[in-house]
């Protein structure tokens, strides 16, 4: 549902919209990928601003050739974009980062909920 209504805001991705949702999912279950989307959103959140391609590199460790790489493939998935030589997520970006977070915070609370009290589990039904 959140990734549908995320693909009809963005252009480039709502063109093909019955392959986009398989293209972003396929993206981000490879860790480069979903590292650096995470990355660039958790900085532009602490207000960093400096988002430069070599900041980029250090933190991740990833050679030129990688992260130009990695990065090309964001941007043409409309998810990050370049402005005097600094990365921002673009309004499409924001949404999948935020996504991926609540994901994640939803994965770490489930995990807590299964090694503190099993029992509780089995009041609750998770739809996956």
């Amino acid at each position: 549902m959140v990734l549908e209504s995320i693909i009809k805001m963005s252009p480039k991705l709502n063109e093909r919209s019955s392959s986009s949702k398989p293209t972003l999912l396929r993206l981000f279950s490879k860790s480069e990928y979903y590292d650096l989307l995470v990355t660039i959103g958790d900085q532009v959140s602490n207000h960093n601003a400096n988002l430069t391609p070599d900041f980029l590199r250090n933190k991740l460790n990833l050679t030129k050739k990688e992260c130009n790489s990695r990065i090309g493939i964001l941007m043409n998935c409309d998810l990050v974009d370049m402005s005097n030589n600094q990365y921002m997520l673009t309004i499409l970006g924001k949404d999948v980062y935020e996504s991926l977070r609540m994901m994640e915070n939803g994965i770490k609370l489930r995990e807590k909920f299964d090694t503190c009290n099993k029992s509780i589990l089995d009041d609750i039904s998770f739809i996956y």
